[in-house]
């Protein structure tokens, strides 16, 4: 996330202008066919706050059920839009095309992925809960949807996996190996030990 982040806003530095520009055509032509494009590519390519909000505001009022705002989604969870949660789920919910839908399930998922991850809060375990049902959604009900060069199924798996198996508080994955004398072992062996693993590789 922090990683498409960087490259979006690097984008972004050189796009910005172009996003204000097309806000403006957004508003002065708002029932025009290409609005909800003009919409999206401020939401995805504008540096300023004011701009992404109120092109946001406007998708969410006037051209919510198009079949053109996939984008968004995963944009307002890449900025840390304040409304991001509650705006998903409505789009999850009101709009009818399948990718857009996808979007909005892949982005709820990696929002409460996120918000998991954030150990101190009392709710980082129903937030890594409700990661894994979105993200389990995705792939049962969008799998084969593109996103990027892969499908939506590729590109939550590792996600995915990460909460079911390496989260804090599973049980450690068992793995093989031999020690320093050669001998074969297993980490299950230990089970019920205090166990400190240090992995290193030399070539």
């Amino acid at each position: 996330m922090a990683e498409r982040e960087r490259v979006r806003q690097q984008a972004s530095g050189a796009l910005s202008p172009f996003a204000t520009r097309m806000l403006a055509l957004a508003e002065k032509n708002p029932k025009d066919p290409l609005t909800p494009d003009a919409l999206v590519w401020t939401v995805v390519y504008t540096l300023k706050r004011d701009e992404f909000k109120k092109a946001v505001e406007i998708i969410m009022s006037d051209h919510l059920k198009s079949p053109r705002i996939a984008r968004i989604c995963t944009a307002m969870i890449e900025s840390d839009y304040p409304d991001a949660e509650k705006n998903l789920k409505i789009i999850l919910d009101k709009n009818s095309a399948r990718d857009v839908r996808a979007y909005a399930c892949l982005a709820l998922g990696l929002y409460y992925k996120a918000g998991s991850e954030q150990r101190g809060f009392a709710d980082a375990e129903e937030k890594a809960k409700k990661a894994e049902e979105f993200l389990a959604r995705v792939v049962d009900q969008y799998g084969n949807v593109a996103i990027g060069d892969t499908t939506m199924s590729e590109a939550v798996k590792p996600a995915l996996h990460e909460l079911r198996f390496l989260a804090i508080g599973k049980a450690a994955p068992d793995i093989e190996g031999e020690d320093s004398d050669g001998k074969k072992f297993k980490l299950s062996d230990y089970r019920g030990k205090v166990v400190v693993l240090e992995f290193w590789a030399s070539w």
